[in-house]
């Protein structure tokens, strides 16, 4: 929620037209929360038969690794889109934390925050980022109407 109150400031300090700022913060939302991940999650080979596709298919984690070294480039394209989505970082280092995906039973929050340290950097940085933008634009059109 940060980040998308962060985005729409940005906006507004970025764009002087009120209607346009709103309407390009609603068109980034709706990708960056709903596009992206759902591109993300439909490419997603493991998730096109219920219980995972390698499983339907009777495939160990070696097989399913050497068929996907196959899919090289359409994997990065897949992981490239999601990693794009806050929603998506939010939502790996939420299932850890809640026990939804299998792995992380045996570990306290903290260590789970600590293995989950790329998805809540990549929740972080880009509402700082998005701030210190915002503030430097600021200041910079102070400037401008001040003189």
């Amino acid at each position: 929620m940060a980040f998308f109150l962060i985005l729409a400031v940005a906006m507004a300090v970025l764009i002087s037209n009120g209607n346009k700022a709103l309407l390009l913060t609603i068109i980034v939302w709706l990708l960056l929360a709903f596009v992206f991940p759902q591109i993300g999650d439909t490419m997603d080979l493991g998730n096109q038969l219920p219980g995972g596709f390698f499983a339907q298919m009777g495939m160990n984690r070696d097989q399913e690794q050497k068929l996907l070294q196959n899919f090289k480039f359409y994997e990065t394209l897949r992981n490239g889109i999601e990693e794009m989505s806050p929603t998506k970082h939010y939502e790996r280092v939420s299932f850890a934390l809640l026990n939804v995906k299998p792995g992380f039973e045996k570990n306290t929050p903290m260590e789970v925050l600590q293995l989950k340290w790329i998805n809540l950097l990549g929740l972080i940085a880009p509402s700082f980022l998005l701030a210190f933008l915002s503030y430097m634009v600021f200041l910079r059109r102070e400037d401008i109407y001040s003189t």
